[in-house]
């Protein structure tokens, strides 16, 4: 068990579910995970957001259950997806950066379900998934991580919403003719569209217009993100939505293929994100990975199948419960633990953790931990020490902040679950005591290339 969940067990008395006991007469069900990237949970249809961005999804999961608060573990995409995929916080999983190799001793989700005869599937959109980033590729039966294209004459280095649609329903027609068909199907399918920078493709579902005028303020938006000529910055915002109504539209598309292929029967579908985005609220607009405000650590959450009822859930969850809940739903058995438990039935109250590395300042780290309706936030500087303390209610923030008394034996408690941590400000063992990286949140000794694609995406300045 993590060092996180063992400190848990012993200060809140946290039980961890791991797996699940019995047996079902029926088949295994088949399983698709859907994550997008860069999506904040209140610019959704699924939590009510003004305008309807993602309409299929909300209609998909009308008779599912939708999370309110749910939470990615940490504030970029490659730490996010580890614990989404192992079941573990950042410091237990150990993937801390970019370009950062996954251990291959950490079970993943399709270690698991390939023990029990799954064929296992992933279709991934964004470089820094890629077998060459990651290093996921022998996890899958199938890992399709083709990224490097042209968008309208613009070096993506990803891959847009269709093509990625279009990659995974070719493994799935290729899996319904396949011998062992009878055998169940995982598939992770990850869609990077409303990353930065916002550029909607042809053929958008969705053409948002706003009011008001909210002037550009440059020097608060990555060089990559900016538009020439865009003086507004809520044009940023309509550009953003757009790009989530088209995901919300190939998603559509996926749902469907996978219904007429027959494999939509009897199967668990899941679907949320592996992190938000700021539009105008912070320091930073139209970004996320530096801190651990709501919009960049608060994702999309919902489920439908396996018999679930219908049902909205206001308690906090962690998206390091996804594991143990697939896991869960599907009857898969395991002794393993995980950091946080299951949401797949009724949800208990439990602490929720993320974290965040500002890249720009030095490699300190931003560390969280909700409770209910508060939320405590502590700075870990490069040599471990705790800078800073906040507590502040979820819904007020960044209008209203309360001081973190540190004297309190509560906030003691709270303060060793948060700043414990094996590697020091959350970056790798060898990387402590200050020593600066060649970049923002990536690991060091890439080629300028590599870089260079990054820089497209705006993880490197």
């Amino acid at each position: 068990m993590g060092r996180v969940a063992i400190l848990l067990g012993l200060i809140l008395g946290l039980q961890v579910v791991a797996g699940c006991e019995g047996s079902s007469e029926e088949p295994p069900p088949n399983i698709l995970l859907i994550t997008v990237d860069t999506l904040r949970a209140d610019h959704t249809s699924l939590l009510e957001y003004e305008r309807d961005t993602t309409p299929r999804l909300r209609a998909f999961f009308a008779d599912g259950r939708v999370y309110d608060r749910a939470y990615a573990t940490e504030a970029n995409t490659s730490p996010s997806v580890m614990s989404i995929l192992s079941g573990l916080h950042p410091q237990n999983h150990r993937v801390r950066l970019l370009f950062q190799k996954a251990d291959p001793t950490i079970r993943l989700l399709p270690d698991y379900l390939g023990d029990v005869g799954y064929r296992t599937g992933a279709i991934v959109s964004n470089i820094v998934l890629t077998d060459e980033a990651l290093g996921l590729g022998d996890r899958f039966d199938h890992f399709d991580d083709f990224v490097d294209e042209e968008l309208d004459g613009w070096a993506a280095y990803e891959r847009v919403g269709e093509r990625t649609t279009n990659a995974a329903l070719a493994w799935l027609s290729e899996s319904g003719e396949q011998p062992d068909r009878d055998r169940p199907l995982f598939l992770w399918v990850h869609y990077i569209d409303p990353h930065g920078p916002y550029r909607p493709p042809k053929g958008t579902p969705a053409n948002f217009e706003h009011d008001g005028f909210v002037p550009i303020e440059a020097r608060r938006i990555q060089r990559a993100h900016r538009r020439e000529g865009i003086q507004d910055a809520l044009e940023f915002v309509d550009r953003y939505d757009e790009e989530i109504a088209y995901t919300d539209q190939q998603i559509g598309r996926l749902l469907d293929g996978f219904a007429e292929m027959g494999f939509a029967d009897h199967a668990i579908t899941l679907f949320t994100a592996d992190h938000g985005e700021t539009m105008m609220e912070f320091e930073k607009w139209f970004s996320h990975g530096y801190h651990v405000y709501e919009p960049i650590l608060r994702v999309p959450l919902a489920i439908r199948g396996a018999g679930l009822e219908p049902a909205r859930v206001s308690t906090p969850v962690s998206l390091a419960g996804l594991v143990p809940t697939l896991l869960e739903l599907a009857e898969v058995e395991t002794e393993e633990t995980f950091d946080a438990a299951s949401f797949a039935g009724d949800v208990e109250a439990e602490p929720v953790f993320g974290e965040a590395t500002d890249g720009g300042g030095g490699g300190r780290q931003w560390r969280m931990m909700i409770r209910g309706d508060d939320k405590f936030v502590a700075r870990i500087e490069t040599n471990g020490r705790v800078s800073r303390r906040i507590r502040f209610p979820t819904n007020l923030e960044g209008r209203q902040s309360n001081p973190w008394l540190p004297n309190d034996p509560r906030g003691r408690a709270l303060l060793s679950l948060i700043a414990s941590d094996p590697d020091p400000a959350g970056m790798p063992a060898d990387l402590e005591r200050g020593v600066q990286l060649n970049a923002p949140k990536v690991a060091p000794g890439l080629d300028e290339t590599t870089l260079e694609r990054l820089r497209a995406l705006g993880y490197v300045e």
